[in-house]
């Protein structure tokens, strides 16, 4: 989850969501352009605010299959669409 001091250290604008801390090399969050410091707010439509949920609502979904991520970034708010790995 975003605490306010993850949110200071990286210098997010976020309240509420989980923060990208890494995007591993040729994953499907690469992919579609995810960067560290990216926060999520919304999964499928719904707000996240702890890996458990944001696990619960992708585990829904067959490998392959797109998840829209709703995110705010250094640049402000944006979709994206991820492919569902492993």
């Amino acid at each position: 989850p975003l605490s306010k001091d993850l949110a200071r250290r990286w210098g997010v604008t976020a309240t509420s969501g989980l923060i990208i801390t890494g995007v591993a090399a040729g994953s499907p969050a690469q992919a579609a352009g995810l960067k560290s410091g990216d926060v999520i707010e919304k999964a499928v439509g719904q707000a996240v605010t702890t890996v458990e949920e944001y696990e619960g609502l992708r585990d829904k979904f067959a490998k392959g299959d797109g998840l829209v991520l709703n995110l705010r970034s250094s640049v402000g708010r944006k979709s994206f669409v991820v492919l569902r790995g492993e």
